[in-house]
């Protein structure tokens, strides 16, 4: 009796393996380009030619179409339709025809080739922070100061005018009646300034350097300029500080891939010049 039960259970297993049905999620997935979407005549529309359609729409709406796939699928049908149309009238022998389709396929292909360049333009990440460490004072906020100062002729002057600070008085009205200065008629302020402002306005460099020189809320002793004297305040101030990496570790990386990406084109366009002799006539352009 032993003997025979051995038969009976292989028999069993293999029926049970060999005509069991598999379970609906290991059935195979078709691929985009088997799921037909619609017919028209011997032409088909995939679902990958659907995916294709939206990916090749502006970024911004790309989310839009897909929630609106059903008209999007329409869309794409009634151009197919027309396409259909057109060639069906010949448009494809006209010559303004021929010329845009060379001229697009032109452009498709130059613009594979970007793409394909872009993989090698992307930094690394050890690219991205080695640029963030060996170059930390390039990320930095600016330092700057809210100043303004009063400018008279004769030192005398500018002493009788810090003796009136110094008993209190108002520095805006007294720069609005004593001061020399372009900038008498707002209380001699200069606004905020950044260092090295001053070789862009023509302030004298003495007063920048003093106003960053001097704490918030206080002023100058007199000092002497090309123009004349004068006394800053610095009324705000606020140091430059290190910008944390992750604060600028995108704007790294896009300058990075600036750089990689024009340093690539030069070298490659130089060597297909000389590969193609190309040979360029500017003497003729009209």
């Amino acid at each position: 009796m032993r003997r025979c039960r051995w038969p009976i259970l292989c028999f069993s297993a293999a029926l049970v393996l060999g005509f069991s049905t598999p379970s609906p999620g290991a059935e195979k997935k078709p691929a985009p380009d088997e799921v037909v979407l619609a017919e028209m005549g011997d032409e088909k529309i995939t679902l990958e030619d659907f995916n294709s359609f939206i990916s090749n729409l502006p970024e911004n709406v790309q989310a839009v179409a897909r929630a609106q796939k059903k008209d999007m699928l329409d869309s794409l049908i009634s151009r197919r339709l027309i396409y259909q149309h057109a060639k069906s009238l010949g448009l494809s022998k006209r010559k303004s025809v021929k010329a845009f389709l060379v001229r697009a396929r032109r452009e498709v292909m130059i613009r594979t080739v970007m793409k394909d360049l872009e993989k090698e333009w992307k930094p690394s990440a050890k690219e991205v922070k080695d640029e963030y460490e060996n170059n930390k004072e390039k990320y930095q906020t600016t330092g700057k100061v809210t100043a303004a100062h009063i400018m008279v002729m004769s030192e005398k002057e500018a002493k009788d005018l810090l003796g009136k600070l110094d008993k209190g008085g108002d520095f805006a009205e007294l720069a609005k009646k004593y001061s020399l200065a372009p900038e008498r008629q707002s209380g001699g302020s200069l606004g905020e300034m950044t260092k090295g402002q001053h070789l862009k306005t023509g302030l004298p460099a003495i007063i920048e350097e003093t106003a960053f020189m001097l704490k918030a809320g206080t002023y100058s002793g007199v000092i002497k300029s090309q123009f004349g004297w004068h006394i800053v305040k610095t009324s705000g101030k606020s140091e430059s500080r290190q910008l944390p990496f992750e604060g600028v570790r995108e704007a790294i990386e896009k300058t990075l891939e600036g750089d990689k990406r024009t340093k690539s084109l030069r070298k490659m366009l130089s060597q297909l010049k000389e590969k193609y002799k190309v040979k360029a006539y500017q003497e003729r352009l009209p």
